[in-house]
């Protein structure tokens, strides 16, 4: 019995047993039909980018925070880092292993990143510590270790933040090397 009274009203319209007229709402009458945004808040544009192989990533730099890597005792800029407000004294303290925290644009929950100083330079063809500081002698770096035994990938060492992010892209863009990417620390997030 459900089916019957829409399957006979289907029937009049179609055999032209009913009228139907439309009409027309003015402009003031008119709904307006809007869509909720799936996103808590506006993404910010990209300020900053990296190289992932050879596919360009954006960044937005979160404008509060920082990442200290200074460890007590050590001068090594590994580790996991103090996330802090950001203020002038952390971002200028002299010597200090110091990064703004990056996230990926587009993603608003994405993981958090910093720069505790250090690049991954991808060679061409697998070479040795010898012939890997040849070609970074033109940019004034060195190789500090291999990453793996295939003779491919080497970590240089660079300084915390800022500069390991522009070296890392000029030496990317140079077009010197197979790729060249950040050490990044990327943060660990609940699920």
């Amino acid at each position: 019995m459900k089916m019957l009274l829409p399957l006979t009203i289907v029937v009049l319209l179609a055999s032209g047993g009913l009228e139907v007229q439309a009409q027309s709402a003015k402009p003031s009458q008119r709904p307006v039909v809007t869509k909720k945004s799936g996103a808590a808040a506006p993404v910010a544009p990209a300020q900053a980018y990296w190289y992932d192989g050879a596919v360009r990533r954006p960044l937005a730099i979160d404008p509060d925070a920082v990442a200290d890597f200074t460890q007590p005792g050590t001068a090594a800029p590994r580790g996991r880092p103090r996330l802090t407000e950001a203020s002038a004294t952390a971002a200028g303290k002299a010597g200090a292993n110091v990064s703004p925290v990056f996230r990926g644009v587009g993603a608003p929950a994405s993981e958090v990143r910093a720069l505790p100083g250090g690049i991954i330079v991808t060679l061409r063809t697998a070479s040795t510590a010898e012939a890997a500081n040849q070609l970074l002698a033109p940019f004034g770096l060195s190789v500090t270790r291999p990453v793996d035994g295939t003779g491919l990938r080497w970590v240089v060492a660079t300084a915390a933040g800022m500069a390991a992010l522009e070296t890392a892209n000029r030496l990317h863009e140079s077009g010197a090397f197979a790729a060249v990417t950040p050490d990044w620390w990327i943060g660990v997030t609940k699920k």
